[in-house]
């Protein structure tokens, strides 16, 4: 019986993990959208995806404010780093 439980309890565990693995595909379509955080993403389904990928806590805090980009552009650290390549 508990062996049971116990295969029971590694196949949920398995299952929860690898929902979690599951690509997100979106289309490169741009349609920004607002988010509650602050952030523009590029289309809603972008969002989305953003939000499956955080702990449930923060899902719930996470919506959708406007359709189009956030008005704030993002500060100076928060902008990617882009390589530099030179030609010699």
């Amino acid at each position: 019986m508990k062996s049971v439980i116990v295969l029971l309890f590694i196949a949920s565990v398995l299952y929860v993990k690898s929902e979690r693995l599951i690509p997100c595909i979106c289309s490169r379509i741009y349609a920004p959208v607002c988010a509650s955080n602050g952030k523009s993403y590029g289309n809603k389904c972008e969002f989305l995806c953003h939000v499956k990928s955080r702990p449930h806590e923060e899902q719930k805090s996470l919506y959708i404010v406007k359709f189009g980009a956030c008005e704030e552009p993002a500060s100076i650290n928060e902008l990617p780093e882009i390589p530099v390549v030179t030609l010699d």
